[in-house]
């Protein structure tokens, strides 16, 4: 196994831990000193309540606290990289990590976007107008989803059902989000729809790599897709994490 992925994983975990030290100091502000944790949870906007670009604030007026959300984000992802390099230069082809890719599958990756992909899309969701608790939470439970036969696609000898299956649910939760975005354009900040764009361009390329690496004719490791994989996920968290620090949590 080359020891480039465990370059990167070490390089992508700096960044990630880099990027949580820099929201935390940039997202103290926003958090009251003792009530952290009801960051978490708080109020959900009424139907009656009117968005507007200015004073809509999804920090304090949604399911839960983007800030928190992203914060929890990037630790979690900063350390499943940290542990895919530990375990890859204490234990190299025998640990956890390249045993998997050796077998051509990746359990802990997928469990990884799991959590942090779906946060990413339920921030989207509450940016793009999404208020009540169900919807949010249902957009969060399909990128799960999607992780999740992203996971079977790799396990099974038959990817073709699994991908087809997860590909359709993505458009359900592109398509729903897009609908929000289309009937809330005049009131949410401008450059949501941008961002969601470039996410959703993201997140296909991830669908894409994983359909190239499922019907590819080759028995060694796939190495290519998880170098791919590695890419794309720290560029879409560094443009969505950098998109709001700049324009909303300043």
């Amino acid at each position: 196994m080359s020891p480039s992925l465990t370059y990167l994983n070490i390089t992508a975990s700096a960044i990630h831990y880099a990027s949580f030290i820099a929201l935390c100091v940039l997202l103290a502000p926003h958090f009251e000193r003792g009530n952290i944790a009801t960051y978490f949870f708080v109020p959900v906007l009424n139907e009656t309540d009117q968005m507007d670009a200015k004073t809509f604030d999804p920090m304090s007026k949604s399911i839960f606290s983007v800030g928190a959300a992203i914060l929890v984000e990037c630790l979690w992802t900063a350390s499943a990289h940290a542990l895919y390099a530990y375990s890859s230069i204490r234990n190299g082809e025998d640990g956890f990590y390249l045993s998997q890719l050796s077998a051509g599958i990746s359990t802990y990756r997928w469990c990884e976007y799991a959590l942090s992909a779906s946060l990413i899309w339920a921030i989207m969701a509450i940016y793009s107008g999404i208020r009540d608790t169900i919807s949010i939470v249902f957009i969060f439970l399909c990128t799960s989803a999607v992780m999740y036969t992203g996971y079977i696609s790799e396990k099974s000898k038959r990817a073709t059902f699994p991908i087809a299956v997860g590909f359709t649910i993505l458009f359900v939760q592109i398509i729903m989000t897009g609908i929000q975005l289309g009937e809330n354009t005049a009131d949410i900040p401008d450059f949501v729809i941008p961002l969601f764009s470039v996410i959703v361009l993201l997140y296909c390329s991830f669908g894409i790599v994983r359909v190239v690496s499922a019907f590819a004719h080759e028995n060694k490791p796939k190495l290519k897709s998880e170098v791919a994989y590695t890419i794309l996920s720290l560029t879409v968290k560094l443009i969505y994490r950098f998109v709001l620090a700049s324009r909303v949590f300043k």
